[in-house]
């Protein structure tokens, strides 16, 4: 009958937290088939039986609005799509803003061979992650990207060098008598050694 589909569906959208109300509905559930049992046997019965099951019956349906019920359960549902809906547009707006971050940022690594600085940046590129044809840079790669990049940034590896450049070396042991590399900027030598020997 029409009202157990009702009760059955209105079951099906509550949350699953949703204990006591689902107890309510689960007692008009047996409330109602109690008395579409009894509707069923009432075929043989007198006249007086009948007409007590009809008040029981109308008295059920008068308890609660069913399909008022409903149309509140659809309508809080349909909020909490909406705002699912928003999250998602947000949590993607973050990420294109941190995926551009880096495309720009990227643009660091593109110095002229001419330029002093070039050997030591294109030695740096392996630790990154650009974008190439249709490879695009992830969200969890740019992230990276911009750790690190910060790192270097702060030993001033991409700083314009002066045009008279210091012999500087890396603070990092040597054997006795074993020729230190040469740096073109302190910032280099710093490079070298936090990413000399890592590999990605």
């Amino acid at each position: 009958m029409a009202i157990t589909d009702l009760l059955n569906k209105l079951a099906n959208l509550l949350p699953e937290d949703s204990g006591e109300a689902k107890a309510l509905l689960a007692d008009a559930k047996r409330e109602a088939q109690t008395i579409i049992d009894d509707l069923k046997s009432a075929n043989g019965e007198s006249k007086a039986r009948k007409e007590q099951i009809r008040e029981l019956k109308a008295e059920l349906e008068s308890k609660e609005d069913f399909t008022q019920t409903e149309s509140k359960l659809k309508a809080e549902i349909e909020s909490l799509r909406k705002v699912k809906a928003e999250y998602d547009a947000f949590k993607k707006a973050e990420d294109e803003k941190i995926v551009n971050m880096w495309l720009e940022k990227a643009k660091l690594f593109d110095v002229p061979e001419t330029d002093k600085r070039h050997a030591t940046i294109q030695s740096l590129r392996p630790k990154f992650h650009f974008a190439e044809g249709d490879n695009q840079v992830s969200v969890e790669q740019a992230k990276a990207n911009l750790e690190k990049l910060e790192l270097l940034e702060t030993t001033g590896v991409f700083e314009i060098p002066k045009d008279h450049t210091p012999n500087t070396q890396p603070p990092a042991p040597g054997k006795p008598g074993e020729a230190q590399p040469q740096y073109q900027s302190s910032g280099a030598a710093i490079a070298a050694q936090l990413y000399g020997n890592k590999k990605t």
